[in-house]
């Protein structure tokens, strides 16, 4: 996680499924949406353009993918996991994700993140890290010797995705 990410993005995804959570009975019985009033001048400009490098954001989906495809297997639906499997199959060129797929996928994380803040004490959280960051130690030989067979051009270390 890039240092944006963790100053940014993580802080407000969080704060997202918490006021989810706290608002629930406020929300659930909502049906449609309907115009926002905007108050001042509204401007008649076009938003600066800014520049977004499709071929990035497939590269980082499908690095994301074949690096926490077992703990999205673990989140989410079967059918949304396995339509994301197929999405991360396919040449940059064919990429597109769904709509409806990603609201599906948003709705998965929350319920996951509600389910885990509900069942889950601090001291239990930190187990879990605790319990995978001794995983990641015992299996290290096994990323050295992945490493070993890259140096013998026994495979490639660099992923291409």
């Amino acid at each position: 996680m890039s240092r944006w990410d963790q100053c940014f993005i993580q802080p407000a995804v969080t704060t997202l499924f918490v006021l989810m959570e706290q608002n629930y009975n406020f929300w659930k019985d909502v049906k449609g949406s309907k115009p926002v009033p905007i108050p001042g001048e509204v401007l008649s400009e076009k938003p600066e353009v800014f520049d977004i490098s499709q071929e990035n954001l497939v590269e980082y989906f499908k690095t994301g993918y074949n690096h926490f495809g077992a703990l999205w297997e673990n989140i989410l639906e079967t059918e949304n996991y396995e339509r994301i499997g197929e999405i991360a199959a396919y040449s940059i060129d064919d990429s597109s994700f769904p709509k409806d797929l990603w609201c599906r996928t948003l709705y998965d994380i929350a319920v996951t993140f509600r389910n885990w803040r509900r069942n889950i004490t601090n001291e239990e959280a930190e187990q879990v890290v605790e319990n995978q960051a001794e995983r990641f130690e015992s299996t290290k030989d096994y990323l050295l010797r992945k490493g070993e067979e890259e140096e013998k051009g026994e495979i490639n270390w660099i992923l291409h995705v």
